[in-house]
């Protein structure tokens, strides 16, 4: 015989089935038995004792034939569940079924019903129990040596039940659930697979104190940012390791396993209920027009054209003029598969008009997306002429080439800073919002700006440089105690900034929806204590003070500025437009570029100050 084929028969695997084969014949065997007994109280009259062992024969193999096309004897019986049970359900049922039939129809044998019936009953308690009773000795004894961590869940849902049943069953991942703490308390006292919900999250401290807990799972991918702040202050508080579930978008079709779990990152902290976007829907806006991006590379922009990309636009023109950081993007979206002879890299500078109108009347493109802008406020108020140049010229210069192309519409990305600005940065992009609003009806392109704050991430955000600081020993620099802003995820900006491209008509001042701010010193202890650390302790938070032309605190809209609805949920626009959008003539508009140009710095603040009427 083939060497290959006898390793197959005996293999471990072939060799446990049919034990676990026989050993279910043998108890459905005993059960017929047993199921005789109880019918004639332990005297069983000598008619139906020759039935019985007459029929013994049948009862075996159809049982055998049954079960065996059910494959009741594959499962591994240390992870048996009530699919299991079903399978010995339905398949108890129809052997019973043909037995009756068989020893009535062919046999002509008198056996009462009650027999099969009891019979059927003592098959599903006998297999069942077998199961579960192996189960139970498994995770019990044979995986009681395994030295595991004890593990609080924080979440006693659907999420916390999924983690908790995977664990107890992979006992190789090295965890035991010990306790659940929900705030919900019609599930405080009950248990879950055994586990007891011990009390709220205000318990944590204590719990973890109490059962000797070495880790915590935060399974609660649904929580608002504000929840995860207090769930990871409360398990900072209790000195142990956590780790969450990621929030939804992270979580494909709510598929929920411990494979998943990871370490909290700040963006768990700031943002934690993104809408779902409608691909659908955006793809039907894109797929059939030729979409510019400018400032390709940087960090808005070249989210814009990953997700755009998705889209499948009929060209996608990726535009900038930081090479590297533009190659860098293009090789990522080819290693991606989302790149094509209809999606070009354009190396171009926005404020050199000729080439723009070139790039413009080659690709015609339907929609831009204006993301390029200098954004580093102290820079710029020490090189202000540079900002107009950017920022003001630079949105002036590919309007009017997109205008002259044909495009449908342009979308401006604006910033907080621009609400009552206090910095050169924010004056110039406040002008390149009233450029936009008052261009509209006065030009055949429709004409929008899409204002938000801060992004994660971002190059030269507060985030890297903390991070920095970090892994430097500290300290971290923050300029007051109090100063806040308004944070978002980049994908999700991007997200919202898409959406606002396909709902806006013309005119419009789009605001994003981006929550409570955030203190940059909450943010600081909560990054400290992410990394390890213990805020104050090992690393220090210093205070430098206000930089020229920061504010204390940034607001999306001014208070004459009035936000409402839109057909999306974290979508608001203007009502009112901004104020006075034509305050801003041609004149003084290209007296502002003029000067800029020639290199006029000491004349453009002044000059700034009386066109976006605020001190800077």
């Amino acid at each position: 015989m083939n060497k290959t084929l006898i390793k197959k028969i005996f293999s471990r695997g072939q060799v446990r089935n049919v034990s676990k084969f026989f050993l279910d014949l043998c108890f459905i065997a005993l059960a017929y038995y047993i199921a005789f007994i109880l019918r004639f109280d332990a005297s069983i009259p000598n008619d139906y004792s020759q039935a019985m062992l007459a029929s013994f024969p049948v009862v075996v193999v159809v049982y055998s034939f049954v079960f065996f096309l059910f494959g009741n004897y594959k499962g591994l019986w240390r992870y048996s569940s009530v699919q299991d049970l079903f399978l010995i359900f339905c398949g108890n049922t129809i052997a019973i079924v043909a037995i009756y039939f068989i020893i009535k129809y062919l046999l002509d044998l008198t056996i009462p019903r009650s027999i099969l019936m009891i019979h059927w009953l003592l098959v599903i308690i006998l297999l069942g129990s077998l199961r579960f009773l192996f189960r139970i000795a498994f995770f019990n004894l044979f995986s009681s040596s395994k030295k595991r961590k004890r593990l609080l869940i924080i979440g006693a849902g659907n999420s916390g039940e999924m983690i908790a049943r995977q664990l107890n069953r992979e006992t190789h991942l090295g965890y035991r659930p010990i306790a659940f703490v929900d705030d919900d308390n019609g599930r405080q006292g009950l248990r879950i697979h055994g586990i007891p919900v011990v009390g709220s999250l205000d318990k944590i401290p204590a719990v973890v104190k109490k059962k000797l807990i070495d880790e915590i799972i935060i399974a609660a991918p649904s929580a608002t940012a504000p929840q995860m702040r207090r769930i990871v202050n409360l398990c900072q508080k209790a000195g142990v390791p956590y780790k969450t579930l990621p929030g939804p978008k992270e979580l494909v079709a709510g598929h929920v396993s411990v494979q998943k779990v990871r370490e909290v990152r700040i963006e768990d902290l700031l943002e934690r209920t993104p809408t779902p976007p409608d691909y659908s829907y955006l793809h039907d806006y894109f797929s059939e027009r030729s979409v510019l991006v400018t400032g390709a590379a940087g960090s808005i922009g070249s989210e814009l054209c990953r997700q755009l990309a998705r889209l499948r636009p009929r060209y996608l023109i990726l535009l900038d003029q930081a090479e590297s950081d533009l190659y860098e993007l293009q090789q990522e979206l080819r290693s991606m598969n989302l790149i094509s002879d209809r999606k070009v890299s354009v190396v171009a500078d926005i404020t050199n008009h000729e080439k723009m109108k070139l790039i413009c009347t080659k690709y015609k493109p339907d929609v831009v997306f204006h993301a390029a802008a200098y954004k580093h406020v102290p820079l710029m108020q020490t090189h202000p002429e540079e900002a107009v140049i950017n920022n003001v010229w630079g949105t002036v210069s590919v309007s009017r080439a997109a205008e002259a192309a044909g495009a449908q519409k342009f979308i401006n990305i604006s910033t907080d800073k621009a609400v009552e600005p206090s910095s050169v940065m924010g004056a110039t992009k406040r002008i390149s919002e009233l450029f936009c609003v008052s261009r509209n009806g006065g030009s055949s392109l429709k004409h929008l700006v899409v204002r938000f704050g801060n992004v994660l991430g971002s190059q030269g955000s507060v985030i890297p440089l903390f991070q920095q600081q970090i892994r430097n020993g500290g300290p971290i620099t923050i300029t007051s105690r109090e100063v806040s802003r308004f944070f978002m995820t980049i994908p999700e900006a991007v997200e919202l900034v898409l959406h606002a491209g396909v709902i806006g008509e013309g005119g419009e001042v789009f605001i994003l929806d981006m929550g409570e701010p955030i203190k940059i010193y909450d943010m600081a202890r909560h990054l400290i204590a992410l990394s390890g650390f213990e805020p104050e302790k090992d690393i220090k938070i210093r205070i430098v003070g206000l930089r020229p032309g920061e504010k204390l605190h940034e607001q999306l809209w001014a208070e004459h500025e009035l936000p409402q609805k839109t057909v999306h949920p974290k979508i608001l626009k203007l009502s009112n437009g901004l104020k006075n959008p034509g305050c801003i003539s041609s004149h003084d508009l290209n007296h502002l570029i003029d000067i800029a140009k020639h290199g006029e710095a000491d004349k453009v603040i002044p000059l700034l100050n009386k066109l976006v009427q605020y001190p800077l």
